[in-house]
């Protein structure tokens, strides 16, 4: 516990020594990136729009229209995609022995963990206004009731006080149709992410990479005196796989798609889908790591499936959904998800310790000590923004 306080105090002090590009000029302190894909012997860039939901009447929608992504191209070598019955599958990490004699779960069994494991985000304004309120998915990956989502979806949880307290109201839901059950803390964002990107909560149709954008939330409690919280939570475990030779596998995708809906039917009327889909292909924002898995297009690429989670044939949480590119129809756009071992990778480079070891923590503590040292520099430099921009 201690290591984790020093070490997301030491990032707080970085953060604070960046404070200079606050009082940037807004112009000079981000600058938009065309809407390109560059690819180098290291990296590849791919710029998509962010997949969830805003919780807004469909007449007041934004019509404008934006050039499609770029077509991207993978710099780790893959393999020609497996041709697999979607019940017998390879293992996913070749020349490796099969040390578990447990059998292997149907799809249907994977398909319905998968569902009782994924969340929708609600947050809704007290009286609408600044922003708007957004819905989103997220999967708990771990029984304490922990919450992978996307960092572009738990940013909401820096401004719920703002301008007043108890402004912004986040709820975490799960059913079909979605009902609100709990509340939640933030317990982990990047602070490298925020910085870069809190520009776009203006935005209306924000763009990235999907670098560095995940977040953890933790349950803290029912939202109501009925709803009493499990024991342990149903939850995906984690996969840390980080092989090009997924591609070609199939995996099932879990959201709360809501691209659809107007604001009054997301809040009343949102389902849960998922559905299966095959790994495309990988990219990397690095050398020759898999950071991110190109799905296709399913029912799911709408906007409010960020944060949902890409499941396994063994059961296991991939990657979550991060970017779509546009198009007319849900089968002709792409979903691209940011996997767990990036995930993981990028944890660890912030904080020094790997996500597994992080989850085995007092996680209520973390989270408090997460509020106190290093939200509220976070949080400024949102209320900075809306105050400059006269919101």
């Amino acid at each position: 516990m201690l290591s984790i306080l020093i070490s997301l105090k030491n990032m707080l002090i970085g953060l604070i020594v960046s404070v200079g590009l606050w009082l940037v000029p807004i112009s000079t302190q981000i600058l938009q990136e065309p809407v390109s894909s560059t690819t180098t012997a290291s990296k590849t860039t791919v710029v998509s729009t962010s997949t969830h939901a805003q919780v807004i009447p469909a007449k007041t929608a934004s019509t404008s229209k934006q050039s499609p992504p770029p077509k991207t191209t993978a710099v780790i070598p893959t393999q020609k995609p497996i041709e697999t019955s979607v019940v017998v599958v390879p293992p996913l990490i070749p020349n490796q022995p099969v040390t578990d004699t447990s059998p292997t779960p149907s799809w249907d069994e994977i398909n319905e963990s998968a569902r009782k494991a994924t969340v929708n985000i609600l947050c809704t304004s007290a009286s609408g206004g600044l922003l708007s309120p957004l819905s989103a998915s997220g999967v708990i990956i771990d029984p304490q009731g922990v919450i992978l989502t996307n960092a572009h979806v738990a940013q909401y949880f820096l401004i719920k006080d703002y301008p007043i307290k108890g402004f912004l109201e986040c709820v975490i839901r799960q059913d079909s149709p979605a009902k609100p059950l709990y509340h939640a803390d933030l317990l982990y964002i990047s602070p490298t992410w925020v910085t870069e990107h809190y520009e776009e909560m203006l935005e209306q149709t924000p763009t990235g990479t999907g670098e560095r954008d995940f977040a953890l939330l933790i349950i803290r409690d029912g939202v109501g005196p009925t709803i009493q919280l499990p024991q342990n939570f149903p939850y995906l475990p984690i996969s840390l796989i980080d092989s090009p030779t997924i591609v070609g596998h199939p995996v099932i995708l879990s959201a709360y798609p809501a691209g659809f809906l107007g604001g009054i039917l997301i809040q009343t009327n949102l389902y849960l889908s998922s559905a299966p889909a095959t790994i495309q292909d990988v990219f990397t924002f690095g050398d020759t790591t898999v950071d991110l898995v190109s799905l296709g297009g399913s029912v799911v690429a709408q906007h409010g499936s960020s944060g949902g989670p890409v499941v396994t044939s063994d059961g296991k949480v991939l990657g979550i959904v991060v970017t779509s590119s546009e198009a007319q129809s849900t089968g002709g756009r792409n979903l691209d998800a940011i996997t767990l071992s990036y995930i993981n990778r990028s944890f660890t480079e912030e904080i020094k310790i790997d996500l597994p070891t992080f989850l085995k923590n007092n996680l209520k503590n973390t989270a408090a000590a997460f509020s106190t040292d290093v939200a509220p520099a976070l949080t400024k430099l949102y209320t900075e923004l809306f105050q400059k921009s006269g919101r």
